[in-house]
């Protein structure tokens, strides 16, 4: 579907992946997985593997559905953010990647024909990389309201990937913290996600 670039949001400079100890979704340094959650479900349909129920369950964090196939990404401001909360749950192993755009761009599917409900993502251009904008989901899905308000507020910083995230597209990585959950010192990324 042809998109009109006028009304296109503008695609950041750069996404954070922010994960810890406690994550589901970690970063795999073998091959080139990067983040990958291991669960194909390109053989299902589309609306079926994005779904309210997916995205609100994702969104606030819960436990009810046992795909995870979306993987949270975020503004540089929603990374720092996220690290302060994670350090203030003593959580341990925090870890940032900062992961590039500038290959992406805005296209459009048809999530819903009956209901003429139309989705945007950033993509490289082929059908393995999807990036959705949390809160045009929220928005097209129906969730506006009916979700958590935090989760919501929170969607405005966040993205979400399809099922993975190449390594390619990870530009740098920077240990946080280590497995004690002690913060380290003297590191460029550390020094730059903390100001």
């Amino acid at each position: 579907m042809t998109l009109n670039p006028f009304f296109l949001p503008p695609i950041p400079d750069e996404l954070w992946r922010i994960e810890d100890d406690l994550t589901f979704i970690k970063y795999d340094n073998d091959d080139d997985q990067g983040f990958n959650c291991f669960t194909s479900t390109q053989c299902m349909a589309f609306n079926q593997r994005i779904t309210p129920l997916s995205v609100k369950d994702h969104l606030e964090n819960g436990q009810s559905i046992v795909w995870k196939g979306l993987i949270s990404l975020g503004t540089f401001d929603k990374a720092r953010r996220e690290i302060e909360w994670r350090e203030r749950l003593h959580h341990k192993s925090i870890w940032a990647y900062k992961i590039e755009t500038a290959g992406l761009q805005w296209e459009s599917m048809v999530w819903n024909q009956q209901q003429n409900i139309s989705l945007r993502y950033l993509t490289d251009g082929s059908a393995d990389i999807m990036i959705f904008k949390a809160s045009e989901l929220i928005q097209a899905l129906g969730l506006s309201g009916n979700i958590k308000r935090e989760a919501e507020l929170g969607a405005v910083d966040e993205w979400l990937a399809l099922e993975w995230v190449p390594k390619s597209m990870i530009l740098e990585r920077w240990q946080i913290s280590d497995d004690s959950g002690r913060r380290l010192q003297g590191n460029q990324g550390y020094e730059n996600l903390r100001t």
